[in-house]
């Protein structure tokens, strides 16, 4: 995704697969190479994660720890890793970098304790680390980019589905690209979403994707909103950027112009 995005910035791309463009390195299993691509580069951003319920979640820490590593053989430049709002679990508020996590999901659990392990890392290696707690990136996420008919997306007694903090991906990359430029100023957690919380299924009506309303069960999350405030220091967000139809533009642009991985 972010590939399309930034075309003309000296980035080094890195797969486990490689491939036009990319550098093939497993960063768990080749950790000197790791450390050569970091050389001479400002920053490290670790968007490599495993997100399956059913996998072996550790390797999420794993990752960053290695991220790190290389960071601190390149001369202790600044690593991003990509965390989620998962970690917050369920509330009714708009959740700060300040409050207490209690994460539901083995995916939100196992992300916390990669953002403690890695901040542990950090300071004893002389690494600044910023752990972004990303909320739902359009196209990249379980409603759009999971869409298949028919659909069922879980409704609540009050006709509300779920309530989730988004991002688009335009919006993500250049909230990324600023949050890169000053990576030594970045706090060690640090949300990053649009503004507000947006309703699945006016996301997805908005997008023109079919779904039929399912009973919740006792165990879905109705909210899970995020604030920004924190964020607001570093990036900016147009007026209006978290409206369902201001996402599903940018989600749509993106797909258009194939900016598509």
């Amino acid at each position: 995704m972010l590939r399309g995005f930034w075309k003309d910035r000296p980035v080094s791309w890195l797969s486990r697969a490689g491939g036009a463009g990319l550098i093939a390195n497993d960063p768990l299993n080749d950790p000197r190479g790791l450390s050569r691509a970091a050389m001479g580069q400002g920053a490290v951003l670790c968007l490599a994660g495993i997100v399956s319920n059913t996998a072996d979640l550790s390797a999420n820490t794993d990752l960053a720890l290695a991220g790190i590593r290389a960071a601190a053989e390149a001369g202790g430049i600044p690593v991003l890793l990509s965390s989620s709002a998962a970690v917050y679990g369920r509330g009714d508020r708009s959740w700060t970098e300040q409050d207490i996590t209690r994460p539901e999901s083995r995916y939100g659990q196992a992300k916390l304790r990669m953002e403690d392990h890695a901040l542990a890392l950090g300071e004893k290696l002389s690494v600044p680390v910023c752990n972004l707690r990303i909320g739902n990136v359009a196209g990249a996420d379980t409603f759009l980019a999971g869409w298949r008919q028919p659909f069922g997306l879980h409704q609540f007694a009050d006709g509300t589905t779920l309530r989730r903090s988004y991002i688009g991906p335009r919006a993500l990359s250049d909230a990324l690209a600023d949050l890169l430029a000053r990576g030594r100023q970045l706090p060690n957690r640090l949300n990053l979403a649009l503004p507000g919380a947006v309703d699945v299924g006016e996301l997805m009506t908005c997008a023109d994707l079919a779904w039929t309303p399912v009973v919740a069960p006792h165990t879905a999350i109705p909210k899970v909103e995020m604030d920004v405030a924190l964020l607001n220091r570093f990036h900016s967000f147009a007026p209006g950027a978290g409206e369902p139809s201001a996402i599903i533009g940018d989600w749509r642009r993106w797909k258009e112009t194939g900016e598509t991985p």
